[in-house]
């Protein structure tokens, strides 16, 4: 949690001061980079063709972690681990059941 001077940052602040309050904005900081989510990528409003494999392009440099929403239209989602994409660049979903549209975040 940051704590904010009790007094305006102004010329007449003290240096201690300014670096304490430098200090817990940096710690924050570095607490918000170290959840997942914090690197993560928003995708809105895929659409995925029934049974057609659909990649999404996250550049991770790794394999994905992938989840979305309910979707509007398919009965199933299914994540393709078996694809010709290279799965540290993109994440592949397909529908089953009919067409579909939903969102995804990858991290």
């Amino acid at each position: 949690m940051i704590t904010l001077p009790s007094t305006p940052i102004d010329e007449r602040t003290k240096p201690e001061e300014l670096w304490r309050f430098l200090r817990t904005v940096v710690d924050a900081v570095r607490e918000l980079q170290r959840q997942p989510l914090a690197f993560g990528k928003l995708v809105t409003d895929v659409a995925l063709a029934d049974g057609v494999a659909t990649p999404i392009s996250h550049m991770f440099g790794r394999r994905a972690r992938v989840f979305w929403s309910p979707p509007q239209g398919a009965a199933l989602i299914e994540e393709v681990r078996d694809s010709n994409f290279n799965p540290d660049k993109f994440a592949v979903l397909r529908a089953s059941g009919g067409d579909a549209v939903l969102d995804v975040v990858l991290v």
